[in-house]
C-alpha cells in the first residue's frame, strides 16, 4: 500500500524503480500469508485456507493490467491528464488494499 502510494508519488523513474521493488520484497511474503492462514483455521480448513492464498496471489497478476488498464480509461474520462493516469491507478490501487487491510483486521476482532 505505501509502496503505491510512493509510485503515485515519485518525482523520478529511480524513485518509481525503489518502490516497485519495496513492493516486490513485500509481495515475497506470501509463504508468511500461507502459515498465517493454517493457524487461523482448524486442521480440515487448511487446505482450503493455502488454495484461498495460492488463489489471490496469482489472480492478482492475471487481473492486475486489466484493471489498470479499466482504471485509466475511467480516470481519463474524469478529465484527467495522461501523465497523471498511472498515479491515479496506483492510488486507487493503495485505498484498495488499505481497504482490505480495514476488513482483515476487523474480522480478528
Amino acid at each position: 500500500t505505501l509502496g503505491n502510494v510512493g509510485i503515485a508519488m515519485s518525482p523520478s523513474v529511480s524513485a518509481i524503480v525503489l518502490c516497485r521493488f519495496l513492493n516486490g520484497a513485500f509481495a515475497a511474503s506470501v509463504p508468511v500469508a500461507q502459515a498465517a492462514a493454517t493457524e487461523l483455521v482448524t486442521p480440515a480448513q487448511a487446505p482450503a485456507a493455502l488454495a484461498r492464498v495460492a488463489a489471490s496471489s496469482q489472480m492478482a497478476v492475471v487481473v492486475g493490467p486489466s484493471c489498470a488498464a479499466v482504471l485509466m480509461t475511467a480516470i481519463g474520462s474524469l478529465g484527467v491528464p495522461p501523465a497523471l493516469r498511472l498515479r491515479g491507478v496506483f492510488l486507487v490501487a493503495s485505498a484498495f488494499a488499505a481497504g482490505v487491510l480495514g476488513v482483515l483486521a476487523r474480522s480478528f476482532d
